[in-house]
């Protein structure tokens, strides 16, 4: 009788350790699986990260070549490169210079460290320098009766503001030169020159 029920005890611990044995095979299957699936869905993620960085790679290549079409096309670096090199200037060369920068300035702080905040300083100190000095002797030009009227039309600026605007269009080709070269170097870069620029100009007056 007790051989027995030692025999089922015997019996009763195998089945046990064979369901035990199935159950962590069961639960390590899971636990694979799940592994897997969750390297699967990782690569699927880096494949499509590194897709992702690609396109806007080549986005940003198509962009940076369409604006060096547009810079050649419209020769916006070499006009402001004939400014920045003239000995005398003129109010055409300030107007050439406005003619380089956006229609509105940006709705930023004009004190500012950067190219947005330069842009709109430069747009309205070189308006004001018109508007003081200058469109005066324009519409003067332009009123003159037509027996008194000379072909030349030329207005020399002051000597001053050549020099301020001689520092500004260097400036502008400078920003554009590093930008095309590495952009986000040049962005780390920009507060620096920028307050140089600004210690030049006040150094001017």
């Amino acid at each position: 009788m007790i051989q027995i029920f030692d025999l089922l005890k015997i019996v009763t611990t195998l089945l046990d350790a064979e369901i035990l044995a199935a159950f962590i095979t069961g639960v390590c299957t899971i636990v694979g699986a799940v592994i897997a699936v969750q390297g699967v869905r990782k690569t699927i993620e880096s494949n499509q990260e590194l897709k992702n960085q690609e396109l806007l790679k080549n986005q940003e290549l198509k962009n940076q070549e369409l604006l060096n079409d547009l810079d050649q096309k419209s020769e916006w670096r070499k006009e402001l490169m004939n400014v920045a090199s003239k000995t005398f200037m003129t109010t055409d060369d300030i107007y050439r210079v406005l003619a380089s920068l956006r229609y509105q300035p940006h709705n930023v702080e004009s004190d500012g460290c950067d190219f947005k905040s330069m842009t709109k300083k430069i747009y309205k100190e070189l308006n004001e320098m018109l508007d003081t000095k200058y469109n005066r002797k324009i519409k003067q030009k332009l009123s003159e009766k037509p027996c008194f009227k000379s072909k030349d039309y030329t207005i020399y600026i002051e000597y001053i503001d050549s020099k301020i605007i001689r520092l500004y269009t260097k400036y502008l080709l400078k920003h554009h030169w590093e930008i095309n070269i590495d952009e986000n170097i040049w962005l780390k870069n920009q507060k620096e020159v920028i307050e140089e620029v600004k210690e030049l100009r006040n150094n001017i007056d």
